[in-house]
This record gives C-alpha cells, sequence and structure tokens, in this order.
C-alpha cells in the first residue's frame, strides 16, 4: 500500500508541475497604466461610497502638496481594480483571457501620481473574481521606492524564513543521498528533506514580497495552492516512519485524502468547475484530519512508553505545528489581508524541520561510521589482504547460499604451477608477486561472471551461476592469453595456471563441495599434464 500511495504521489505531482507549467506560459493579466500627458486626479482621504456582494467603492481626494515623484500602492487579492482620477481611468487591473478560469491573483498595485494630481478627486474601485465581499485594503502614499522598502521591511524576515525552510530542504535531499549511498538508513531525512522544500515554495508564495519578485502573480496562487495541497504526504510520511508504524490503516486515510484533494482541485481548476481558491477550504479539512490522525498516533505513542530523544522532540513539534496551523486558519478567514495569515505555522514547522533534520543528520552520520567500520571488518572477515580476492570463509558460505541456485552453478578451481620453486630460488618477495599477478589474471577473467576467492597458498576458486554448455573455454583461452602477455614481458617469475570445472550434476553430487571436489579433481590431473608438457 505505501509503495502504491507513494507511486501516486509522484504522478500527482507530475500532474501538478504539467498544469503549473501550462499556467506560466498561458495566464495572463491586463495592466492599464495612465500615461504621464493624461489627466488625472489627486488623493487626499477615502471613505465607502458603496459596497455590494463583490464589489467596494473608495473615493476621496488627494493631498494638496506636488506628488510627481508619489503613486498609490495597495495589496489585492483575486480582485479586478479600477481607478479613477479627474474622471478618467488612471489604472486597471483585469483577468486575461486565462483557458482554465481566470484569477488576478495577488498583486501589489502602485498607481503613478502627477504633480497637477493635487486636491483631485480619485475612486477605486475593487471587485472580487470569486463574488465575495472585497476586504478593504490600507492604502499607501509616497514615492515608490519608499513603499516598496516598507514591504521588504514588514516582510523580510518571514521571506528569509522561507527560503532557509526551501534551502534546508534541498541540503537535507542531497545529504540523505549521499548517505544513502554509503550505508542503508531509513527514509526519514528524505520525507522530511521533500516536506521542507515544499513548505518553503508554499509559505514563500504566500508571503506579499514575492509579489514583487515574480511579475507572474496568477503563478504565484497556483504554486502556493498545489503545495499546500501536496504538503500532508512527505509529512505523514516522515512520521509514520519515525513512530514505525508504517503497517497501521489510519496513516493511509491522510495519504490517500490528501492525493485526491490534489488531484480534484486540480481536475475541477482545468474544467472551470471550482477554482482552487474555492476548493481551498477542502485543503483545510484534509489538513485538519491529518492533524487528528497525527494527534492520534503522538498519543499512542506517549502511552506505549520508551519514547527515543528524535520521537520525544517530534511530538512535542507535532502539537506545536497543529496548534500554529489552527492559528493560521483562523487569521486567513477572520483577520486582515495586512496581517501574515501564515506566520504561526511557518515558525512552528521550520523548527520541527530544524530540530528533527540536526537530530536525522546526526544518526545518518553515525550510522555511516559504523558501516564504515562494518565494512573494514567484513573485509577482514571475508578477504584475502595479500590479493584482496575473498577467501575461503566467503567461499563457503557463498557455496551454501548458492544451494537453491545449484543447478545452474559453475565452479572452477585452479593452482598455481612452480610457486614453491618461485619462493626458493627467487624469495618470497617474488612468490608474493607470483600470487599477485596471477589474482588479478583470474579477477580480470571472471569477476563480471562470477565470484573470485583465494581458499589456500596457490589455490584459487571462481562461483558462477551459467546455462551456457561451452563457456568454460572462452575463460580459459582469455586466461592463457593474459598469462602469455605476462610471461613475454616478465624476465623474472613465468605464471603457469593449471585449472579444472564442473558443473552440478544431481546424479554425482549431494552438496556443491561435491562438485567443488569434482572440478578440484580435474584441475589436478591438468596439473600434471602441465608439468609433463602434455598442456599449456
Amino acid at each position: 500500500m505505501t509503495k502504491n500511495l507513494m507511486k501516486g504521489y509522484v504522478v500527482v505531482v507530475v500532474l501538478a508541475l504539467i498544469f503549473l507549467s501550462f499556467i506560466m506560459f498561458r495566464f495572463t493579466t491586463n495592466v492599464y497604466q495612465e500615461k504621464e500627458e493624461q489627466s488625472v486626479g489627486e488623493f487626499k482621504d477615502l471613505e465607502i461610497i458603496k459596497q455590494t456582494e463583490d464589489t467596494v467603492v473608495l473615493h476621496g481626494t488627494l493631498p494638496e502638496r506636488d506628488l510627481g515623484n508619489e503613486c498609490l500602492g495597495f495589496l489585492s487579492s483575486h480582485e479586478e481594480v479600477r481607478v479613477y482620477a479627474a474622471g478618467g481611468l488612471a489604472y486597471a487591473l483585469n483577468r486575461g483571457p486565462n483557458v482554465f478560469g481566470g484569477t488576478t491573483g495577488q498583486v501589489w498595485n502602485f498607481i503613478n501620481l502627477r504633480t497637477r494630481y493635487a486636491l483631485q478627486p480619485v475612486t477605486i474601485q475593487i471587485r472580487s473574481v470569486y463574488g465575495r465581499t472585497p476586504e478593504v485594503p490600507t492604502i499607501y502614499i509616497g514615492s515608490k521606492p519608499s513603499l516598496l522598502m516598507m514591504i521588504v521591511g514588514k516582510n523580510i524576515v518571514p521571506y528569509c524564513i522561507c527560503i532557509l525552510a526551501l534551502l534546508l530542504g534541498i541540503v537535507m535531499l542531497v545529504y540523505w543521498c549521499y548517505i544513502h549511498h554509503q550505508t542503508y538508513i531509513k527514509p526519514d531525512m528524505l520525507y522530511l528533506g521533500i516536506f521542507s522544500i515544499l513548505l518553503g515554495i508554499w509559505s514563500v508564495n504566500e508571503v506579499s514580497i514575492h509579489v514583487l519578485v515574480l511579475q507572474n502573480h496568477v503563478i504565484i496562487s497556483y504554486i502556493a495552492y498545489i503545495t499546500l495541497m501536496l504538503l500532508p504526504v512527505p509529512f505523514v510520511m516522515f512520521v509514520r516512519s519515525l513512530y514505525q508504524d508504517e503497517k497501521d490503516w489510519a496513516w493511509n486515510i491522510a495519504l490517500f485524502l490528501a492525493l485526491v484533494n490534489t488531484v480534484v482541485s486540480i481536475v475541477f481548476q482545468v474544467f472551470r468547475i471550482q477554482d482552487m481558491n474555492q476548493m481551498l477550504k477542502y485543503s483545510h479539512v484534509v489538513l485538519g484530519i491529518t492533524g487528528l490522525v497525527l494527534i492520534y498516533y503522538s498519543v499512542r505513542a506517549i502511552r506505549r512508553g520508551n519514547l527515543d530523544r528524535r520521537i520525544k522532540i517530534n511530538i512535542v513539534c507535532i502539537f506545536l505545528d497543529i496548534a500554529g496551523l489552527t492559528a493560521d486558519v483562523l487569521n486567513y478567514y477572520f483577520m486582515s489581508r495586512e496581517f501574515d495569515s501564515n506566520m504561526f505555522g511557518r515558525l512552528a514547522f521550520f523548527t520541527h524541520i530544524v530540530l528533527l533534520g540536526w537530530s536525522a543528520s546526526k544518526e545518518s552520520t553515525a550510522l555511516m561510521k559504523k558501516g564504515r567500520e562494518a565494512a573494514i571488518y567484513e573485509k577482514l572477515a571475508y578477504r584475502d589482504q595479500l590479493t584482496e580476492l575473498f577467501n575461503r570463509t566467503a567461499f563457503e558460505e557463498d557455496l551454501e547460499r548458492l544451494w537453491e541456485e545449484k543447478d545452474t552453478t559453475l565452479i572452477i578451481m585452479m593452482d598455481l604451477n612452480d610457486l614453491k620453486k618461485c619462493n626458493d630460488t627467487l624469495g618470497h618477495d617474488a612468490g608474493d608477486r607470483y600470487i599477485k599477478n596471477a589474482a588479478r589474471m583470474i579477477d580480470t577473467v571472471f569477476h563480471d561472471k562470477g565470484k573470485c576467492y583465494r581458499i589456500g597458498g596457490d589455490e584459487f576458486c571462481s562461483v558462477m551461476k551459467t546455462e551456457e554448455s561451452d563457456v568454460e573455454q572462452r575463460f580459459f583461452d582469455e586466461l592463457r592469453q593474459l598469462e602469455q602477455e605476462y610471461n613475454e614481458a616478465s624476465s623474472i617469475e613465468q605464471i603457469a595456471i593449471a585449472y579444472g570445472y564442473a558443473r552440478f550434476d544431481k546424479e554425482k553430487d549431494a552438496t556443491l563441495m561435491d562438485t567443488r571436489n569434482r572440478a578440484d579433481v580435474m584441475m589436478y590431473e591438468h596439473k600434471k599434464r602441465m608439468k609433463a608438457g602434455e598442456a599449456s
């Protein structure tokens, strides 16, 4: 079930990326900006002169001063805007001809003022694209650089937190991939890294400063919606892996609902059944159900006891996450748009990621160190130190393991001729060189087809699985070629390798060791023929 859910999650992510790519290149907004030579009005204060189910109209007069280097600025969210000055249209923000429905996204509107606008009337009309009563925005007036600095100043801290979450997720993902290649570790950090990346992407698109960075205001909104819908999956996978409750059925409810919600929201958007903004309440419901599932398993983990440090930290952070998300949802529905409606959840999740990411990195580093130590011990236990081929212990264990595949097992035994003579006449250094060079030849010929072993002083073996009936002669021809090339180039020790082979035969062999013994007999017969000059 877990593998199927992860496959489903990948499919949904791909679908979401395709959808966002289409929006990026096809969604547009029509912006009208009054040209400098046009007659415009002025600003003094604003009051509501009209308010309907989907529209708010503000009217006032501009102040009596030189406004040539100033502008009006205010934030609109999924609203069309029209600004009239001196009886003419000064600025308009309209939906573009979008295929999958229409919204203006979240936009900072800047209306340039003119010197002649002093004491002139101005009217601002704001209409919701979703038929809701628009919230009256805070209208700012001043030079554009000062307005930009004010927006940046108010949003720089949450914006930096979002970027840090994104970068932290990328670091964890890269670190997990690196550690994963070194030793086996649980996928906790992988899931946490994916969640951190999605959290960073979602929250950075919810910070109004980001509207100043990206000009495509529509894609900003849809990236935020889709990443919010995808967030529960890696987080639930992370907590489930941490709690070691992967087979418990309730986890799959949260995972399944998150995937279904994402797919349905995209389909509804594409076919203009409902916009993602209108589907947002269902995403909040899914987050609520996910929170209940996390609370249930956290409470169960507490009751079971025997909690390690990471699980204790995670339980505390989960309750902080849920409290932060609850506050953010309430703020979204009941607070002003000027208030950062995702502040509490963002801080809670960022704290969670930092604490658990640091703990996971320490644990994975310790595992990697143990893995290196284990690899060293394994090498000492199963490798011949002179040739670095596998040793007799590895050979005997592999024969037992290969019993299930005995019908296709081929064993080749090899022995070095005149090794004692080489030691006696040229010294043990030459003998060691003889063994190492012969081992290199044997490994060159056989390592791609099977495993090679040094099972005695001058005795070698290769074990492989093959159904080819005449493959042995090809190996031996290749081995003889390597011997000839070496002996022609060497004026010291000359290498000669005797060999024999046997396939498992159920009529002759009770074990694979019997097969090995038959290969050994054949090898010694070949050795005698070589010494008698009857074979090469």
